[in-house]
């Protein structure tokens, strides 16, 4: 899953918050939606250190890059 799917997925449920008359129902929404705004913060964090150290990586015999799998 992306950080743009996490993103999805929480305004999916900032929209479902906007629509409760129930304060708890509301809060619990907004909570969930916060949960995947942060699963999206730290998967863009992750990528950021996999794409750092696909730089940082040593070369191999043969002048070709190592690469890690995705």
């Amino acid at each position: 899953m992306s950080a743009e799917r996490y993103r999805s997925k929480a305004q999916h449920y900032l929209l479902c918050a906007r629509q409760m008359s129930d304060p708890n129902a509301r809060a619990a929404l907004l909570d969930v939606a916060a949960h995947w705004m942060q699963m999206a913060q730290q998967w863009e964090e992750s990528d950021r250190v996999v794409q750092k150290q696909r730089q940082t990586q040593p070369q191999e015999h043969g002048g070709k890059a190592k690469t890690l799998p995705e």
